[in-house]
């Protein structure tokens, strides 16, 4: 790699071309310069000898069909030709979709796991370099990676059987062609949506629009997907709250639900209205998303390395598609990841300053409830112990003397501090001021063991 090309990682006009051109050179190497090698033998390649066999059987007969229609109906020239590659499109694309179908799939609802999306950046940025290497067209394909909010929590407090249900449902809406958002970006905008699943409660979506497509755009279409989610009556029935089996899971630690099946029905009802009384009104669906296009993506890879290979046109022994590889993965999915997880803390925050028993639901378990209280009330104790520090001047500027320091007296700055950590139960052995207090000398000396006298 050219070395001018680290001196300003931040001219994205300046470095895409030179990376763009670095790609082609290696796309020549390795496929010695078949410019839509990616395209036609590379796709054959990935499939192993039977799916081949079985492909290419298909296809003659689809070719042998399609030579008695071009005879019957009297065909141009390079008409079959056209019609037979159309046919070997599409099946191969159904069968390339096939090869990375994902679990979460269900009748009319089929879904492919990311690797198909590092397999469909391949071919555009083969089709990128080899005709249209400019800034504009890297800016055409986009990445969404949306993290679902509170699965850990659902599985947890409902069952894992409904928790995978959850992210079945989530398919369906990311899947589906009718909802107001995919209906706005493939007839208003031009923008043709692949779904993916990144891996359990992850989610993708890959985007590639015939024109180039603006930071704000894709912000647009994170908050729209976001909107159907929490809209969703399908997503929300995933949770009642006022489950008693909810509840008990939610509430109780496992010993203590065995302890809360021995006690009387009055008892335990009281128990549980306690415990709703902690939770939202309602469940509200909800999930983190971040963006990224394919111009900020390579920029990125050429900063970052991925597990034990080196940052992007870095490494000698790099191909073309190892290249592809580190951008997908360290560029384009790394930078939405970052971005999700930046849109996850901002939520977090929000729950926690806006609505607190869904911030606390959203800590998976009692455990975690319970450290996070700790730690809230940890700091608002040591919030308290620095007021009474300020208030009393306790820790002096420099130069100051004696004489200039106003505030509270040395025992009397004690003497809050003391009162702020009794009032807070800090420390299970400190009930009172009196605590503090060490046992006078008098008493001290009494108990003490008397030393052999001299003569």
């Amino acid at each position: 790699m050219p070395e001018r090309m680290l001196e300003s990682p931040d001219n994205r006009a300046y470095l895409l071309p030179l990376a763009l051109q670095y790609l082609r050179g290696l796309h020549d190497d390795q496929f010695h310069q078949r410019p839509d090698a990616c395209h036609t033998t590379w796709r054959w390649d990935i499939f192993n000898p039977s799916v081949r066999k079985n492909l290419s059987i298909l296809l003659r007969s689809y070719r042998k069909k399609l030579q008695d229609r071009a005879h019957l109906n009297g065909w141009k020239d390079g008409q079959l030709e056209t019609a037979y590659r159309a046919v070997e499109e599409r099946k191969l694309a159904f069968a390339l979709r096939g090869r990375w179908h994902h679990p979460y799939s269900t009748p009319g609802y089929p879904i492919q796991s990311i690797e198909y999306g590092m397999f469909q950046l391949t071919q555009e940025l083969e089709t990128i370099v080899m005709k249209n290497p400019s800034l504009e067209h890297c800016q055409r394909i986009a990445l969404i990676f949306f993290d679902n909010n509170c699965q850990k929590a659902i599985n947890d407090c409902t069952s894992q059987s409904n928790g995978g249900n959850h992210l079945k449902k989530i398919t369906h809406l990311l899947l589906d062609t009718e909802t107001v958002t995919r209906q706005w970006l493939e007839r208003e905008c031009a923008i043709r949506v692949t779904p993916l699943v990144a891996g359990g409660d992850e989610f993708t979506l890959m985007l590639q629009s015939n024109t180039p497509m603006s930071t704000e755009l894709l912000h647009t279409v994170v908050r729209c997907y976001q909107e159907e989610m929490s809209c969703s009556a399908a997503l929300r029935a995933s949770v009642n709250f006022d489950d008693p089996h909810l509840l008990m899971h939610y509430g109780l630690s496992e010993s203590e639900r065995k302890e809360f099946q021995a006690l009387p029905d009055q008892t335990r009802q009281q128990r549980l209205r306690e415990i709703r009384m902690t939770l939202p009104k309602e469940f509200i669906p909800s999930m983190a998303g971040g963006a990224a296009r394919l111009d900020e993506a390579i920029i990125r890879a050429m900063r970052y390395s991925l597990e034990d290979r080196q940052p992007l046109f870095n490494d000698p022994e790099e191909t073309f598609l190892f290249a592809c590889e580190k951008i997908f993965t360290v560029g384009l999915r790394g930078l939405a990841e970052a971005r999700q997880r930046e849109d996850k803390e901002k939520q977090k925050a929000e729950w926690k300053r806006t609505d607190p028993r869904q911030y606390h639901f959203a800590l998976r378990n009692r455990e975690n409830r319970r450290l996070a209280q700790q730690t809230e009330a940890l700091r608002g104790l040591l919030r308290q112990i620095t007021d009474a520090l300020i208030e009393s001047d306790a820790v002096a500027q420099e130069g100051m003397t004696d004489g200039e320091l106003c505030g509270l007296s040395a025992q009397e700055t004690a003497a809050k501090i003391a009162a702020i950590i009794v009032a807070h139960e800090a420390f299970p052995d400190v009930q009172s001021i009196a605590d503090f207090r060490r046992p006078n000398n008098h008493d001290a000396s009494a108990d003490a063991p008397t030393s052999p006298s001299t003569h």
